[in-house]
């Protein structure tokens, strides 16, 4: 997994390719024509099926890709995914780039057959 060297990669700079071009969806919190609302258009395209996933984002790292867990483990990233789990999915890319977490966000998803990566947060969410 690719970690940031220095500073973390700012949110005007993470790329979110294609899906930065569909129209965002309504919805509470976050405002249109953000980084933001960009990133909850990309994981509701990925996630049809799981529409939570955006409430998953929003919790684990309010939508801030760059970000490391504060509580010292070893996530990071949108959906903050410990790096044995990024490793064991075969995940590709940078865990702070937004399309590459959604992206294995999904294989994590479709591995599991639901959510429960994410319990912890389950919560708040």
């Amino acid at each position: 997994m690719e970690k940031a060297q220095n500073a973390p990669v700012s949110a005007s700079t993470t790329p979110i390719g294609d899906m930065a071009l569909i129209a965002p969806a309504a919805g509470p919190s976050v405002p249109l024509g953000t980084d933001a609302e960009r990133i909850k258009v990309a994981i509701l395209v990925a996630f049809p099926d799981y529409p939570v996933m955006v409430d998953v984002a929003r919790a684990e790292s309010r939508f801030r890709p760059w970000v490391d867990n504060e509580s010292g483990s070893s996530a990071s990233g949108l959906f903050q995914i410990l790096d044995g789990t990024w490793s064991d999915h075969g995940c590709r890319g940078s865990v702070y780039v937004a399309e590459d977490n959604i992206a294995c966000a999904r294989k994590i998803v479709d591995a599991a057959h639901g959510l429960s990566d994410w319990d912890a947060s389950a919560h708040a969410w």
